[in-house]
């Protein structure tokens, strides 16, 4: 199926992607439920976002915010929902991002710039923390653009 949509050249490759793809362990999870946060019935696992990679972005660096270092991505661009954004951070307890997959892209209504992030629960109080310090400063200075309305400033000087 997936050399019939075009995804992969050749069957071997397309196994091999498959043989690769995480996978919650048989028996150890009764359902799976998945809905709106707002409404949602339950403290749920995992959050997933769909937005734009700036947000995206700053998601990631509020999960760096406190600790450091660096972050560590996985994803076979095929299953994008199915499982980057749920089943790896349900596995890892980490986040995790996709740009999308044919699936999300091909029956969705997701549009061409979005992309998608999960967020396990236990890490969610964090993130917004965090958020909330980034934007006192970091998201503000970002958004001036200082520095590039600085250089192309220097390059119209330069060129007229």
């Amino acid at each position: 199926m997936l050399c019939a949509l075009g995804l992969f050249v050749s069957k071997e490759a397309a196994a091999k992607t498959m043989s690769m793809i995480p996978k919650i362990k048989l028996g150890t999870t009764k359902a799976v439920i998945a809905g709106s946060l707002k409404d949602f019935p339950m403290v749920p696992d995992v959050i997933v976002v769909e937005s734009i990679p700036e947000h995206i972005m700053w998601l990631c660096l509020a999960r760096n915010f406190k600790e450091g270092g660096r972050l560590n991505f996985s994803s076979s661009i095929f299953q994008c929902c199915c499982v980057d954004v749920t089943v790896v951070p349900y596995l890892t307890g980490d986040i995790n991002i996709s740009p999308g997959c044919y699936g999300c892209r091909e029956a969705t209504d997701t549009p061409p710039e979005h992309m998608f992030m999960g967020i396990p629960a236990k890490l969610l109080g964090e993130v917004v923390e965090s958020l909330e310090a980034l934007s006192q400063k970091a998201m503000k200075t970002v958004r001036e653009k200082r520095v590039y309305k600085l250089y192309t400033g220097i390059e119209e000087e330069r060129t007229g």
